[in-house]
């Protein structure tokens, strides 16, 4: 094992998770359903608690995602809800995640955002660039030092915590 595996070892239980957008771009889903939606700061342990986020008319996502959202698939928003893609146009189809599982025309699970509330953020990585987006409002509440996991991209440390930004140094996959 190389020394990432071990560090991975020590702090995947300890790291809460949270949706990072690098480089967001705004998409608008027909017929979007409002609600609440809970997702667990850790999926091995419920106790710990949930973060929530409201969906908005319009959803951020990366840029990197919307280059994988082909027409005709059935995509998901992690946690959220299923949509489509046609006519370059987005659409609602579903909540229920067996929709998107069995179906057919299988697209990507992207993580997501709201158009609201949401902090500013910037990870410095490995090789010293700046990954610049948005993170989700509930980040204003972790303390500088605290290990997270930022969902889909890697583990990282709290270096700083401003009025609306919040600073990462990248720790690894």
């Amino acid at each position: 094992k190389n020394i990432n595996a071990f560090n991975k070892e020590i702090i995947e239980s300890k790291a809460n998770r949270y949706f990072f957008i690098q480089d967001p771009v705004k998409i608008k889903i027909k017929n979007l359903p409002k609600k609440e939606v809970k997702l667990d700061l850790h999926p091995d342990f419920p106790k710990r608690g949930q973060r929530t986020l409201i969906p908005t008319k319009e959803i951020n996502i990366t840029e990197k995602d919307l280059g994988k959202l082909e027409e005709g698939k059935i995509h998901r928003l992690m946690d959220y809800c299923n949509f489509e893609v046609r006519d370059g146009k987005y659409y609602y189809v579903s909540e229920i995640y067996e929709d998107f599982k069995s179906s057919k025309n299988k697209g990507v699970i992207i993580h997501w955002l709201p158009d609201e509330k949401n902090i500013i953020t910037n990870v410095c990585l490995e090789d010293n660039n700046i990954a610049l987006g948005l993170g989700e409002e509930s980040m204003k509440d972790l303390k500088e030092g605290d290990l997270v996991q930022l969902e889909r991209n890697y583990f990282a440390r709290v270096d700083k915590i401003d009025k609306n930004k919040i600073t990462f140094w990248y720790l690894h996959r």
